[in-house]
């Protein structure tokens, strides 16, 4: 799901790219909501949670701050 999230959400936009980011360096009790063509992504500092927004019958999946971030700065890496 997360790479499906890299390619169809996040895409080409290195902007999205840094929000993102941001929102995983300051992440706090209170999530963060990012929605994209695909998914919705909420951000807190115990993880995040990728949701499929037009497929109900697909689960959520959760994710580490730290792989989250991981994943991004090299999606990032490849976008530039």
């Amino acid at each position: 799901m997360l790479n499906d999230f890299l390619t169809t959400d996040v895409n080409q936009n290195t902007a999205f790219c840094d929000e993102i980011l941001a929102a995983i360096k300051t992440a706090t009790n209170e999530a963060q909501h990012f929605s994209g063509n695909v998914y919705d992504l909420l951000i807190t500092n115990a993880g995040a949670t990728l949701s499929n927004l037009h497929d109900e019958s697909v689960d959520s999946e959760s994710f580490d701050l730290t792989d989250l971030k991981a994943s991004l700065m090299e999606w990032q890496a490849k976008i530039r």
